[in-house]
């Protein structure tokens, strides 16, 4: 699993562990984010060894739920996530507020607004 994706998981984690935060389930489109789910051991090798049985043990014990989602599928999430990357020299940042960029984006989630998914091309 990528590092990014470990760290923006555990930092999540973290976050609905110190606000308490019941019926969260996370999301993501990284296939490999979800072997967090499984019951199968971290190789002792693996550079996120410690981070990646530290956010097993906050999904078990709090209760947290991951679903794998299509990155059409949540347009919102895939544009704080390239905010993010922009934020290099910030740890975590928590937003009380969505950006402004954010808001044609919310307006169509409401909506429930389709995306489609196209195809990579392949020669």
């Amino acid at each position: 699993m990528p590092h990014s994706e470990t760290v923006a998981i555990h930092d999540g984690l973290t976050v609905a562990k110190n606000f308490n935060l019941k019926n969260v389930i996370i999301e993501t489109d990284s296939c490999e984010a979800l072997m967090l789910t499984s019951k199968g051991g971290v190789v002792d090798n693996h550079p996120d060894r410690d981070m990646i049985e530290e956010c097993r043990r906050l999904l078990f014990e709090l209760g947290i739920s991951m679903m794998h989602t299509l990155r059409e599928g949540n347009r919102c999430a895939d544009h704080l996530a390239t905010l993010g990357r922009m934020q290099l020299d910030e740890d975590l940042v928590i937003l009380h507020r969505p950006p402004h960029s954010m808001h044609q984006l919310l307006l169509a989630d409401m909506a429930h607004v389709a995306y489609p998914r196209y195809r990579k091309h392949v020669r």
